[in-house]
């Protein structure tokens, strides 16, 4: 019986790591968060929000490839205020019909000019 208990789990560690590719994540950093959906290595949607309401709040999307520099893949694009209660949040929305492919490993980072320093990043992967 001891020696089934190691068999078990070796074979459920192998299915998890042989899952689907996949594009989904939410990634949190200090005020920002970066919450992706796609299948594969192809990105559909792309939120980013940030605590507070400051006047002016833009975001902006930009990759982070293994051994390369920063690629703006967005301009700077307008936040929207919302307000739940007593949390005041400010929200940017991407959609790109059809989905837009990154390479395998490729990171997708947000900034908001209101939150220097907090670049949350997404690593699109198999």
């Amino acid at each position: 019986m001891k020696r089934i208990l190691p068999v078990a789990l070796a074979t459920a560690t192998l299915a998890l790591c042989t899952a689907p590719a996949h594009a989904n994540a939410t990634v949190e950093e200090g005020r920002v968060g970066i919450h992706v959906q796609g299948h594969g290595l192809r990105v559909d949607t792309v939120d980013g929000y940030m605590d507070g309401q400051p006047a002016g709040t833009r975001a902006q999307l930009y990759t982070l490839a293994a051994r390369s520099t920063p690629h703006n893949i967005t301009g700077w694009q307008n936040a929207t205020h919302h307000t739940w209660g007593l949390t005041k949040t400010s929200i940017v929305h991407w959609y790109w019909k059809g989905g837009r492919t990154f390479p395998d490993g490729t990171k997708l980072c947000i900034a908001f000019n209101k939150a220097p320093g907090d670049n949350p990043c997404a690593i699109i992967h198999r």
